[in-house]
């Protein structure tokens, strides 16, 4: 028993795949299916007919292979019609069936509507709320115009003992499905209160970065225009973020520099009007000549990375701008030195 109520756990609460919506109509699913097969065995006892009897236990069935492809096939949009109509079919033939608003279909619809209206789509909420509030309605003025529609109970011990039992799996399913939406909201909230903090601590370390890092981390977009960039620059190039993001690329890259970052995009341009996607670089790292702002020329490496759409034009460039200079030097003195060391044996 434990494992049962182990496993039902599991595909009630426990699966993150689901939204809180899609969990809750696993818990109706699940107790339309529980409640049915429950009446099946109390009708048994009670001598009631049938068929009737029968299509309450199928109604059964249904909700249970329902509940079988929402929480393990993991299909709960396309589920919310037929859970409407098994409810709705089974609420009106046993109101007829039942004696009506005597009979204990009586105790189940109300939570039966709540349910219908919850599992509705909330695009059509209120539409969807009036046509199931007009079924309670519909079938009460049925049964006051047309009684002769309405199968009464066999005697008045069949009708107290019906009346009771059903009443009491109405409470306390209702209570038991009260305490699980509970739950799960409970659950929700949690795991939204752990990802808003991770969010926080991502984000901290994510300023931490920003704001010690000699690196100039930069977002463009489709048009080359710098959307965002850290303060760093100002310590690269001697602008502030302003003024460098009001610039374009022929002022801050040397001539050369520009050339070939222009020449770069041109011929992404053309492989993409040429339909050679096969061609078109989504990481790019390229070393380039930068001017300050005090007119000094510094080197530097940008790492960026493309983002395209569904049709590989660009939307976004993420990048970073390394400042190199230092290292081109030092470079540049071995090179000579090596050179100079060659030239003495020569």
């Amino acid at each position: 028993m434990k494992i049962i109520l182990k496993k039902i756990n599991l595909l009630l609460f426990n699966n993150d795949e689901l939204t809180l919506e899609n969990k809750l109509t696993n818990i109706l699913m699940f107790f339309g299916a529980l409640i049915c097969f429950s009446a099946f065995t109390i009708n048994i006892f009670n001598n009631f007919p049938i068929i009737l009897n029968f299509l309450i236990g199928f109604g059964g069935i249904v909700y249970s292979i329902l509940f079988y492809f929402s929480s393990i096939k993991k299909i709960t949009k396309q589920l919310e019609i037929p859970f409407q109509l098994t409810t709705i079919f089974l609420l009106l033939y046993n109101w007829f069936t039942i004696q009506g608003i005597e009979g204990s279909t009586s105790n189940f619809i109300y939570i039966a509507i709540f349910a219908l209206i919850y599992c509705s789509s909330r695009k059509k909420y209120w539409t969807t709320f009036f046509f199931i509030i007009s079924i309670p309605v519909l079938i009460v003025i049925i049964q006051i115009y047309f009684p002769s529609f309405i199968i009464p109970y066999k005697n008045k011990e069949v009708q107290f003992f019906d009346m009771w039992t059903s009443f009491i799996m109405a409470i306390s399913f209702f209570g038991i499905f009260t305490i699980l939406i509970k739950k799960s909201f409970d659950n929700e909230r949690i795991k939204t209160a752990e990802k808003t903090k991770e969010l926080e601590e991502s984000e901290k370390k994510y300023q931490f970065i920003v704001e010690n890092t000699d690196d100039v981390l930069w977002i463009m977009n489709g048009d080359l225009e710098i959307e965002f960039e850290t303060e760093s620059i100002t310590k690269f190039l001697g602008y502030t973020v302003k003024e460098h993001r009001n610039m374009t690329i022929d002022e801050y890259l040397t001539p050369e520099s520009a050339k070939f970052i222009k020449d770069e995009f041109q011929q992404a341009m053309i492989n993409l009007m040429k339909k050679e996607y096969d061609k078109l670089r989504n990481k790019i790292e390229i070393e380039v000549d930068l001017v300050r702002k005090d007119k000094k020329i510094v080197n530097g490496k940008i790492t960026m990375v493309i983002i395209r759409d569904d049709q590989y034009r660009i939307t976004k460039i993420r990048g970073i701008t390394t400042d190199i200079t230092e290292r081109k030097k030092a470079e540049e003195a071995v090179y000579r030195s090596h050179k100079d060391w060659e030239d003495t044996f020569e």
